[in-house]
């Protein structure tokens, strides 16, 4: 099996989530081929918290695993022992790749997959999302978008929310994407440049499409050859404009909470209830039970069968208790650390520090804050928030972490 796990990404840059500005046809064939969690959330911003909660629930044991990765905190973590190997690749990178074999991600996933010899199961895991966009540019093809170095000066958009045209401010043509490696952490009001967060989604979509064509080199790797399972995973997401924000450290709102989760199990399975990231392991032990076995329509039958449909309304408290249904509905709380940051449920949102409120699914980007006409909700919300806080703080102080 070959996991996969990536912080900073988000769903809206995938066309099997609907992008239609971003392309990703490997990452699209393994969700036709696969299975997709539609509403996936992460539960732990932390990184070195969320592995070593994924860590204590997996069943798979970790030493017959190879974990391969660019983040040294994750690779020093106690939990992070108990994996067969350990290989950090976290040499600072210099400056933009000239092909995509240059690239950190390529070193990452070549290493994986000659440790796949050797191993039953390999796991990638990167932060080059957040860190370094050391993807060739290239990768966004310019002709797909507008020459923007012949446009005129000046020309209006229509659509800018600001009200503001390029002649009133008589802006100059940006270029079709940024090659600086830093990732951006920024708003965006009405004095920004209307084309800067399109630039920037170019940008990203460079690191996207690096993505997807090592994906599809894997997947045919792994599953060509081998008969591998193959699962992809966001972290934790990424804002491209949501909110007024671009980034994913500094964003607020659902954005940074929405992840992808994809696996190579079933044909074109799509699971839309709302699930949390803490469930993740129990999607690996799912997925680890059809690696090079069942395939096609069998293993269909068992991923409905453990993911029931949204009106039997499964609960997500944990992996023990996904096979049964409930007409109890889930609620997925993320934290910050100690801090809860985002409380989600089949049909709200609550933003706490804001005490916002967003109608979900419909409100995909927390457009219409309507907390002031559900005050009932942010008020059972917000308590629902602060209970954890308040266990998740006193847990701290006696050195006990289990309520995560």
């Amino acid at each position: 099996m070959l996991i996969v796990t990536l912080d900073g990404f988000t769903p809206s840059a995938l066309s099997c989530f609907g992008s239609s500005w971003n392309r990703t046809p490997a990452i699209d064939a393994m969700a036709m081929g696969g299975t997709t969690w539609d509403r996936t959330v992460c539960h732990q911003l932390d990184p070195s918290i969320r592995f070593t909660d994924w860590l204590s629930k997996w069943r798979l044991s970790p030493d017959q695993v190879s974990f391969v990765t660019d983040d040294g905190s994750i690779a020093s973590l106690d939990a992070a022992n108990a994996f067969s190997e350990i290989v950090l690749i976290d040499e600072p990178i210099e400056s933009v790749a000239a092909t995509m074999e240059e690239t950190r991600l390529a070193q990452l996933f070549a290493v994986a997959m000659a440790s796949a010899d050797t191993s039953n199961c390999v796991w990638i895991h990167s932060r080059f999302l957040l860190e370094a966009w050391d993807a060739p540019r290239t990768l966004f093809a310019i002709e797909t978008f507008h020459d923007l170095d012949d446009a005129e000066p000046g020309f209006v958009d229509e659509d800018q929310e600001s009200g503001v045209s390029t002649a009133d401010a008589d802006w100059q043509p940006m270029p079709p994407w940024f090659d600086e490696m830093t990732p951006p952490q920024l708003a965006i009001d009405e004095h920004s440049h209307p084309d800067l967060l399109a630039t920037w989604m170019r940008t990203y979509g460079c690191q996207i499409r690096l993505v997807d064509e090592l994906i599809g080199v894997a997947s045919r790797w792994a599953q060509g050859e081998r008969g591998d399972v193959v699962v992809l995973a966001g972290g934790r997401g990424f804002a491209l404009g949501q909110k007024g924000f671009i980034g994913g450290q500094s964003a607020e709102g659902s954005s940074l909470l929405s992840v992808p989760v994809i696996a190579s199990v079933g044909t074109g399975l799509r699971v839309p209830h709302l699930t949390g990231l803490d469930s993740f392991p129990s999607i690996l032990d799912l997925a680890a039970r059809f690696d090079g076995s069942l395939t096609g329509s069998n293993a269909d039958v068992a991923m409905a069968q453990r993911f029931p449909s949204l009106d039997e309304h499964p609960t997500s408290d944990g992996p023990e208790s996904w096979a049964e249904p409930t007409t109890d509905a889930p609620w997925v709380l993320a934290m910050e650390g100690l801090t809860p940051v985002g409380l989600h449920t089949p049909e709200w949102f609550f933003q706490p520090g804001a005490d916002a409120l967003y109608l979900k699914p419909d409100d995909v980007h927390d457009i219409n804050n309507v907390a002031r006409l559900r005050p009932e909700e942010v008020s059972r919300f917000r308590d629902y928030c602060n209970q954890f806080a308040t266990d998740g703080n006193e847990a701290s102080d006696r050195g006990d972490e289990g309520w995560l």
